[in-house]
């Protein structure tokens, strides 16, 4: 049996339908919420009830054969798959590191591993517990987690005693990782990887607040009070983030209170167990507030923020019921980090209908490298592609992996990861962001689903405090205020035409919007003219040696 969203186009009902048609189903849910007029429901006022869309398990067969039927437009059933969902996490380790090597495709048998040790420790020398560490050999790579002496044993298998082509430590939170090529391991005493924090190599780290590589370049810093008073915080608007949940025990996130978990766990308080880290980390970067032991600011810290969980396991019928809540709730944005390679009627509807209530989606365009992903590929959402910058990550992280391609003179690229096409929007620093992670600590991510926070972010406060969105078509919940919200991010985005638009859009969005001398600044974004614009310079990442302790 496989899942399969229908929804009919008339009458009668879907279940009623499929019983006539003799196919026997499993119905798995029912998602039937509020439509705007002139949605395909056609409610004379207001909002009504929208037509009815089942989510059931069908023989694959015969799914199939009724889906068919359904997009070469025969019989009043609108029948898709149910898809599962992708989250966003960018980039393929072993495929950056080893690329097409046949060292990955090695089989082990009648390999004799050589079992190695490695010890983990920060700056002071302290042992570093928790650190996942991965070593590649031959075939796939060994990993582990270091115990409380900062110590991890594991078995290297490779044709040279000692030789791995690759370490890679990383910690849960507050570190830099390390990636280490071309290595020789001893087998008689612990091979020793030091561990930065982030604020040895980010001065700014210590600030208060602490803003973000990513806020400093789209300029929040710049941005005066509103009226010369009042804080630039997202006071007043709402934003959903559909994702993999939240942990609001982080200091920094404590604020948020408003959760649903979609993916069937049956606990109501789901929401806030994230087991990716993935929807925490775009929280901080919306809305983290500084708190004790912690200075990080979100973009819109005073926004009132829904979590909708539907990682893991899930699938597009649960966007398509976050989306009705958001429509019920009266969400002014939804930051949407997940992705399909399928292209859904029915989510596409429910998408129109969220805009014609005023609620401006955003989404993160993917990070498979290739054309740009669904959700971010319809027209009424804005697709968000990924920037990095060299200067704001050490060159022995993973983040170093992801540098691709040509460069402006400040270092900022394309990463090789993100997804492009002529659906992109816009694009916004998404390697090696910090942001909140659960457990109460922060750690450096990369992925367009980290770079489309940024633009709800700026999103939000253009909404709660520029005088266009006060009155007239500004104000009112409506399409005319998303596609109008739209614009104004894309025409306050700083170009970055060198590393093509299909890969950047309109470029960076800034805040350039509330201040009027802001706009000279944008020049120091800006590329130089084509002759000295870019140049190409390959991937940095260099090999360094492993310490070994005496």
């Amino acid at each position: 049996m496989s899942n399969f969203g229908l929804m009919s186009s008339g009458s009668p009902n879907v279940a009623t339908q499929l019983k006539g048609l003799g196919i026997e189903f499993e119905p798995v849910k029912s998602l039937r919420g509020r439509s705007p007029a002139g949605s395909l429901s056609t409610p004379a006022f207001g909002l009504a009830r929208g037509p009815e869309i089942l989510v059931a398990r069908l023989d694959p067969e015969q799914g199939e054969a009724l889906r068919l039927q359904s997009a070469n437009g025969f019989g009043q059933l609108i029948v898709e798959h149910d898809s599962p969902l992708s989250y966003g996490a960018a980039g393929n380790l072993e495929q950056a590191l080893m690329g097409n090597s046949a060292a990955l495709r090695v089989d082990r048998t009648g390999l004799k591993p050589s079992p190695v040790c490695i010890q983990l420790v920060g700056t002071d020398d302290k042992p570093l517990p928790g650190v996942a560490v991965l070593v590649f050999g031959a075939g796939l790579p060994s990993q582990g987690i270091s115990d409380d002496d900062g110590k991890v044993e594991l078995p290297l298998y490779t044709f040279q005693p000692g030789q791995a082509q690759a370490v890679v430590a990383k910690s849960r939170k507050d570190y830099w990782d390390v990636v280490v090529r071309n290595v020789e391991l001893r087998p008689d005493v612990p091979n020793v990887i030091q561990l930065r924090t982030f604020n040895e190599t980010l001065p700014s780290y210590n600030k208060k607040p602490f803003l973000s590589w990513g806020q400093e370049l789209m300029m929040q810093s710049q941005v005066p009070p509103v009226n010369g008073t009042g804080p630039v915080d997202g006071h007043g608007v709402k934003i959903a983030i559909i994702d993999s949940g939240c942990d609001n025990t982080h200091p920094s996130l404590q604020h948020i209170t408003s959760g649903t978990d979609l993916t069937g766990g049956g606990k109501s308080a789901g929401w806030m167990l994230d087991p990716f880290s993935h929807g925490t980390h775009c929280a901080g970067i919306i809305s983290a507030r500084p708190a004790r032991g912690s200075s990080m600011r979100g973009f819109a810290p005073a926004a009132e923020i829904h979590v909708f969980k539907t990682f893991p396991g899930g699938r597009l019928s649960d966007v398509i019921g976050a989306l009705d809540q958001c429509i019920e709730q009266g969400i002014d944005i939804v930051n949407l980090s997940v992705g399909t390679d399928e292209i859904s009627f029915l989510v596409e509807q429910k998408i129109m209908e969220a805009r014609q209530c005023g609620i401006a989606c955003i989404a993160a365009a993917g990070n498979t490298g290739g054309e740009v992903q669904y959700p971010a590929r319809s027209p009424y959402v804005l697709a968000v592609a990924a920037i990095g910058r060299q200067s704001d990550f050490p060159m022995d992280s993973s983040h170093a992996l992801t540098v691709k391609g040509p460069q402006t003179l400040d270092g900022t690229f394309s990463p090789d990861f993100t997804c492009y096409g002529p659906e992109v929007g816009v694009c916004a620093p998404g390697v090696a962001v910090i942001s909140t992670v659960p457990g109460g600590g922060f750690d450096a991510m990369d992925g367009t689903s980290v770079a489309a926070p940024h633009v709800t972010g700026l999103a939000a406060i253009l909404l709660a405090h520029h005088p266009a969105f006060k009155s007239g078509l500004g104000k009112q919940r409506s399409a005319a205020r998303v596609e109008m919200l739209f614009e104004f991010i894309k025409q306050n985005a700083a170009a970055l035409p060198f590393l093509g638009t299909d890969r950047t859009g309109a470029g960076v969005p800034t805040m350039a919007a509330f201040n009027a001398d802001a706009f000279s600044r944008l020049s120091a974004l800006r590329p130089p003219a084509m002759s000295q614009g870019f140049f190409i310079q390959p991937n940095p990442f260099l090999s360094q040696p492993l310490g070994l302790a005496a």
